[in-house]
């Protein structure tokens, strides 16, 4: 015990003789129970060490930042990579690219690097969903569908409302092509959840604070709709029907060209048919006026065999006159349009099967057998020329 004694206070000594470090001076001139020198030599040396603290934490902080820099570098030179094989219509590439960035951050330090990141996987994974078909586009399209969802986690409403728009646009899109592929049930579930996306999308793509975003959101809106009608049976098919009407109305009112009169005409003679069939005749004469109104006003904007194909509005518009009781206005129509070209058949051949729904659909009139025999008349008369 009194060797260690000595040993310890040879050590003070030398440590007072050298003083190369405050701390060992306090511990010296506390082992000689000079308390005081000792207090305040703690205290220097405390004040020491907190700068030190302080200069190494900078230190830190500075290389954390610069690490980060180059880690968000590093991000978005692979996704750039990915960028080019997109645009280049390598989707392939662009995923293995996006999906390669996705690894290099992380949500907890670059929230919304991760959430654009993800993105990116979620338009490349899209792309080659519609590019395939089977259990691998189902695959690639659930996978969009979970990208984007991912995405809307990190970009809210609140806090990111331009990207939270765009990306529920791309959320609609995915889920749209999903339900297309689907079917069934399944399918008009999924396209129901499109047209939510593309509904809530609109809510910040307005047409007066951001009209060309507006515009395409409510075109993908306006298609969704249109799909949605025709996989749904019976009445339910005519409010999503009429609504995409009125959104594709909404279009060609904002930008009025051949391409929006093209997609309202076409919508408003479709709708025509599904009136027809639901007995409201003096409606679906209506939608058929309004759509042969802007046929006439599409120029070459639209290709000459898409503008030709709208003389099923025609067809759709005798349909209607002849329900209410217009048989020789109707047989006019059909009698003037019967030979000619109408999606890869006649027009005859398509007024035919659209009697055959009516039949189906319990439609009836004093003049359908009349009506009957004279379409009847008209195709043998074309097939013996």
């Amino acid at each position: 015990m009194e060797q260690a004694q000595a040993e310890v206070e040879k050590w003070a000594t030398e440590v007072q003789q050298k003083r190369d470090s405050v701390s060992d001076l306090a511990l010296a001139e506390f082992i000689n129970k000079h308390f005081d020198k000792a207090k305040d030599l703690f205290k220097q040396s405390a004040e020491e060490t907190e700068q030190e603290l302080k200069n190494s934490e900078r230190k830190e902080a500075e290389q954390r930042e610069q690490s980060e820099k180059l880690r968000a570098k590093l991000v978005n030179e692979l996704r750039r990579a990915g960028d080019s094989s997109y645009n280049d219509y390598h989707f392939a590439e662009a995923l293995e690219s996006y999906e390669e960035a996705l690894l290099k951050v992380k949500r907890e330090s670059d929230a919304p690097l991760w959430a654009a990141t993800i993105v990116d996987v979620g338009l490349a994974n899209g792309q080659l969903g519609i590019r395939v078909e089977g259990r691998k586009a189902t695959e690639y399209l659930a996978a969009a569908v979970g990208d984007f969802r991912k995405s809307l986690e990190v970009r809210t409403r609140q806090e990111l409302p331009q990207d939270w728009a765009m990306t529920q646009n791309n959320l609609g899109n995915a889920l749209s092509e999903q339900g297309i592929r689907t079917g069934g049930q399944q399918g008009t579930e999924l396209l129901g959840q499109a047209v939510a996306a593309y509904r809530s999308a609109l809510e910040v793509r307005t047409r007066q604070e951001l009209p060309q975003q507006w515009a395409t959101t409510q075109n993908n809106f306006a298609n969704a709709l249109w799909t949605l009608g025709k996989q749904l049976l019976g009445k339910e098919r005519l409010q999503p029907l009429q609504e995409s009407v009125a959104a594709f109305r909404e279009i060609a009112a904002w930008e009025a060209n051949d391409q929006s009169r093209f997609a309202l005409a076409n919508a408003l003679g479709s709708l025509a048919f599904n009136l027809v069939l639901d007995r409201q005749f003096a409606d679906a004469e209506t939608s058929c006026k309004e759509a042969l109104a802007l046929v006439d006003k599409i120029g070459d904007g639209v290709q000459k065999v898409d503008r030709e194909n709208l003389i099923f509005i025609e067809q759709n518009f005798a349909h209607a006159l002849f329900f209410q009781g217009h048989y020789y206005e109707a047989l006019t129509i059909y009698r003037k349009n019967w030979s000619k070209p109408l999606n890869g058949k006649t027009f005859g051949e398509i007024t035919l099967e659209d009697f055959a729904a009516f039949d189906k659909a319990g439609l009836t009139h004093p003049d359908l057998s009349r009506m009957k025999e004279a379409l009847a008349k008209l195709n043998s008369d074309r097939l013996s020329q």
